[in-house]
């Protein structure tokens, strides 16, 4: 394996092969295969990843970190100096990778989930008529995803963001011809870009300020030899915080991700619930010395994700789509893992972004399953009893759900305890909303599953979504006609063996950090003063264990035990209710305030007025008065000195060819005088030049 380590520059490289030759060739050439490259080409950079991954791994001791780079931009700012005077450590910008533990996991992660869930898309994605340019589009989102995690520095890392950006754009809008999916696309576009500006900002200064932003160079001590403290460090961490608030949806920036699930289901898989979304996390865990360094953002980043985590979680509980629950379920997530970071939890946050992409996945991927087996319905209440058609599916989903939920000795269990620990030793109230959500968690995940998979038949009704609150209503043929009422089958091999895998992987992948060890595995992953590890608590892991089991315990009694479906009619529910089903209304504030209210009332119509006209036309019509007065000078110049030189030039040919003519008379008495004339002057000459 560690023969391989010289072609690690290939890991996301391949991917970039195969979205070339699908896009180009595929359609044409390898109509089908297109899919198989796709696996083939991830398939290698997982293995690659592994092979760098027990490269720096080395036993016990110490290995460098693999580097394989080239030069993008040489000597850019010669001469040049940081905001201390010091010159810059770096005045050229590299391209390639850079593989230490913490970076090796990650391909790992997205290289393993790529291929898991590109593979699935062969049986989900077989009768759409866009079958290569899909496979196309995951090569390309894998390319940039692993250069994201590889990047050296923070330049390559923003480069990569935004094509990551592009290729979420390609694959949510992938089903453009439907409006929602559109819509979605570029609703998550246009968000993402509003934390990449402060990103952007935050990135310039950090160069500024520190001289570099390669990550190797952002030791803390670096960043006290040059005075990296105070308002500055606070205003840089929070705009780098930017970024992660908009690529991992955080709250106020959450909105596009409940929306992005209009995209197929193996996208919502490998983007939104294991990948991309997690990039703003790992790009914290990455250059935590940079917001270690000021309380304030530590307390900002805590604050945030403990919002986004409480109120994904209280708005899952209300849902009726079963992609719309899972995509709150992992904004809520995500919460987890932003506090921790605020925490100074990062081992705890990265060790629960891994466990969390296995059993997220295969939520994504097992509600993928249901809604192939009920013909593309999403709503639960359409659904139950699948656990007696799906059986692979149902046994992989539950043990998701478990996983989840935290019940020992899933993944989850271990990772989620981390997380409250760190919460518990550093900002109790953020350990107390950490539990709350722990309950809440278990309570909307086993609602979902026992609505879908639990009862006694199979209620394939067509009950239509409900949207914005509206009164759902029954027809008679369903959403898909006759198709809603057939019986539910399991999902082809090619769909349930990667159910499988990422099954083993939600049960055993959190014994990598097993709890109990004097030195957690991953604690070395992340070398930053103030990451601490905190001993294990039973009283935190018993509260955690309790609060999961109060959750699930609630879900049982009312929606197994009572049989209890969500209900239909949302005008008779409580406040408390449409308040988690509406989401708050801040879709609806966006949309009336920022939307049409901010970009279309006062940038549209209102700058309309002033800018557009008292500023651009006025400024149009002053060139145009300037330009009218330009051409009257150009007429008086063209006529009086143009057309005067060539008028006088005519006139005085005109008047020395008159003199001339009369001196070609052609009498002999004339030219005799001319001669006497010109004989005289001779004479008189002489005489005065002696």
């Amino acid at each position: 394996m560690h023969a391989l380590v010289a072609y690690a520059y290939l890991i996301p490289l391949l991917p970039l092969a195969a979205f070339v030759l699908i896009i180009f060739f595929g359609h044409r050439y390898f109509y089908r295969g297109s899919a198989w490259l796709a696996v083939l080409c991830t398939s290698a950079s997982f293995v690659l990843s592994l092979a760098a991954f027990l490269h720096v791994l080395g036993g016990h001791g110490y290995v460098e970190p693999i580097r394989q780079d080239f030069t993008w931009i040489a000597n850019f700012a010669p001469g040049a100096v940081d905001a201390t005077g010091a010159a810059l450590l770096h005045s050229s910008i590299t391209l390639g990778v850079y593989i230490d533990r913490l970076a090796a996991l990650m391909l790992m992660v997205v290289a393993g989930i790529s291929t898991l869930t590109i593979f699935y898309s062969i049986g989900y994605m077989h009768e759409d008529p866009r079958y290569p340019r899909f496979f196309a589009y995951k090569s390309f989102f894998a390319f940039s995803m692993l250069g994201l995690v590889a990047a050296p520095n923070f330049f390559q890392m923003f480069v990569f963001w935004e094509l990551v950006g592009l290729a979420s754009y390609l694959l949510i809008g992938f089903w453009f011809e439907k409006t929602s999916a559109s819509d979605a696309a570029k609703k998550a576009f246009i968000t993402n870009r509003i934390g990449d500006v402060g990103f952007l900002i935050g990135l310039l200064l950090l160069f500024y300020y520190v001289g570099t932003v390669t990550f190797s160079d952002l030791t803390p001590d670096l960043l006290r030899e040059k005075g990296f403290v105070g308002g500055m460090a606070t205003f840089i961490g929070l705009a780098l915080f930017c970024g992660a608030v908009g690529k991992s949806a955080q709250f106020p920036l959450h909105v596009w991700l409940p929306d992005a699930m209009e995209g197929p289901t193996s996208v919502s898989a490998l983007i939104h619930s294991a990948t991309m979304v997690a990039a703003g996390v790992y790009m914290i865990v990455r250059a935590y010395p940079v917001f270690a360094a000021s309380e304030t953002t530590l307390a900002t980043i805590a604050a945030v994700g403990a919002i986004t985590a409480l109120g994904a979680a209280y708005i899952a509980l209300t849902q009726t789509d079963i992609k719309r629950i899972l995509a709150y379920s992992t904004l809520s997530q995500l919460g987890y893992m932003i506090f921790s970071c605020g925490c100074l939890g990062p081992v705890a946050a990265f060790f629960h972004l891994v466990t969390h992409a296995c059993f997220k996945s295969l939520l994504f991927l097992g509600s993928g399953s249901v809604i192939h087996a009920c013909h593309h319905e999403q709503d639960i209440r359409s659904m139950g009893s699948l656990r007696r058609y799906l059986p692979i599916t149902h046994g992989t989903f539950l043990i998701a759900c478990l996983a989840l939920a935290g019940v020992f000795p899933l993944a989850g269990f271990f990772s989620k305890d981390e997380i409250l620990l760190s919460a518990w030793h550093r900002y109790p109230a953020v350990f107390i909303i950490g539990e709350i959500v722990a309950a809440l968690t278990a309570f909307y995940i086993f609602r979902l599953y026992f609505v879908a998979f639990g009862g006694e038949r199979f209620r394939g009704t067509g009950v239509s979504p409900v949207q914005h609150g509206q009164d759902a209503h029954v027809t008679a043929g369903g959403q898909h006609g006759q198709d809603a009422h057939a019986t539910p089958h399991e999902s082809p091999w090619t769909m349930t063996l990667p159910l499988v895998i990422l099954a083993i992987l939600a049960v055993g992948v959190g014994w990598i950090n097993w709890p109990w060890a004097e030195r957690p595995w991953l604690a070395g992953f992340v070398h930053v003063e103030g990451g601490q590890h905190h001993h294990l608590s039973y009283l935190v892991m018993g509260v955690s264990t309790a609060a999961a089991l109060l959750g699930l315990f609630f879900a049982w009694r009312k929606y197994s035990l009572g049989r209890a479906l969500p209900p239909l009619e949302y005008s008779k529910v409580g406040f408390w209710y449409r308040l988690s089903l509406r989401k708050f209304w801040i879709d609806e504030f966006y949309k009336k305030y920022i939307v049409d209210g901010f970009t279309f009332g006062f940038c549209v119509v209102g700058m309309h007025d002033v800018f557009d006209r008292r500023i651009v036309d006025a400024f149009v019509n002053l060139c145009g008065r300037a330009y009218m007065l330009i051409s009257a000078v150009h007429g008086l110049f063209d006529k009086y000195v143009v057309d005067g030189l060539v008028n006088f030039s005519a006139w005085f040919l005109a008047l020395c060819s008159t003199v001339a003519r009369r001196t070609q008379t052609g009498l002999a008495q004339s030219s005799l005088l001319i001669l006497v004339l010109g004989l005289l002057v001779l004479i008189v000459w002489s005489a005065m030049m002696v």
